[in-house]
């Protein structure tokens, strides 16, 4: 610990504005400290996370979102960030999920990605898993050089990979409590210290972990 981090350019593809603080927000710091160029792409406008309206229309719950997202990246280094802004909590069909996945793969080739973060396979927040049915799809149209790494947001991770934080770990807690409108409904900040604290309970002198595990590109996955 800490095992090399994977190269980069950086793609993270973000079901909603915050997921990529929750589940990688000490890596992406760690990537941009090393210099690693780090693009967010966050799919879905997350305005279902103001089920009470206490921030206006959904349109504006949109924006304050997405204003929050940026806000809490500045913390960690990043600042570029593409939303596609599409309506959560919905099934996707196959010809959906093929077109997210050549956007992905689009931003993945024009950042000249070389990693893939998002939610893991195993997510039970359906948003997340969709996401991660995504990522593999375009994993196969990206090819081997590119590798994608599942971190945990709702559900544990078998982890393949897990990566010390600490030296990052109080600027992610100050990157989440920009998300004023998620923290109205939900500590967002004690879930993910939890997490963090929890991963690290049996490693001598590490005191907050976050871990991942791999995505597997589409044809892999069926293989196997």
């Amino acid at each position: 610990m800490n095992p090399k981090l994977p190269n980069g350019p950086v793609l993270v593809v973000a079901p909603h504005p915050d997921d990529e603080l929750i589940g990688c927000g000490g890596v992406l710091a760690a990537h941009r400290e090393r210099g690693d160029a780090v693009r967010v792409l966050v799919v879905f406008d997350g305005a279902l996370g103001d089920p009470d309206a206490r921030f206006g229309t959904p349109a504006e719950c949109a924006a304050l979102r997405e204003a929050e997202a940026r806000a809490g990246g500045r913390h960690l280094g990043l600042d570029d960030y593409v939303f596609l802004g599409l309506p959560e909590g919905h099934r996707a069909s196959a010809g959906q999920l093929e077109t997210g996945a050549k956007r992905i793969a689009r931003e993945a080739r024009a950042l000249g990605a070389r990693c893939i973060y998002a939610p893991a396979a195993t997510d039970a927040h359906f948003d997340h898993y969709q996401t991660a049915l995504a990522v593999e799809l375009a994993l196969a149209k990206l090819g081997r050089e590119v590798e994608g790494w599942g971190f945990e947001v709702e559900t544990p991770v078998r982890a393949d990979f897990m990566f010390a934080i600490d030296a990052f770990a109080e600027r992610k807690w100050a990157a989440l409590a920009e998300h004023a409108s998620q923290l109205a409904y939900r500590d967002l900040i004690a879930a993910a210290e939890r997490t963090a604290r929890l991963r690290a309970a049996r490693l001598d002198g590490i005191g907050a972990v976050e871990a991942f595990q791999r995505l597997h590109a589409a044809e892999e996955r069926r293989a196997g």
